[in-house]
């Protein structure tokens, strides 16, 4: 499992709480685009102070497939921002305005 920088730490937590909000039980890239809209609304030094209170997800919601596949790429690199938002890009193409690609 490849190391997180901390802003894709944060992107991904805020894509689970997603998940539980939505009562999910794994993490898609949908919910990495959510994330990222709250990631950017929220200010910096600020939580967003919410969690999914009565959620029917389970306690640790599962990561996608997709997810799982960038977690474990074989490289040393840690797993930087900008690659959650572009795996986010590149599965949910309908809601890509909101990761500010045209």
């Amino acid at each position: 499992m490849r190391e997180l920088e901390p802003q894709a730490v944060r992107l991904l937590n805020l894509a689970q709480e997603v998940c539980r909000v939505r009562h999910g039980r794994v993490v898609t890239p949908q919910d990495i685009v959510f994330a990222y809209v709250v990631r950017q609304l929220t200010p910096p030094d600020e939580s967003p102070g919410y969690a999914a209170q009565d959620s029917a997800s389970p306690e640790h919601v599962l990561l996608g497939p997709e997810i799982h596949a960038v977690l474990t790429l074989a490289t040393d690199e840690p797993v930087v921002l900008g690659e959650l938002v572009d795996l986010a890009a590149a599965h949910s193409k309908e809601l890509i305005g909101y990761l500010g690609i045209e």
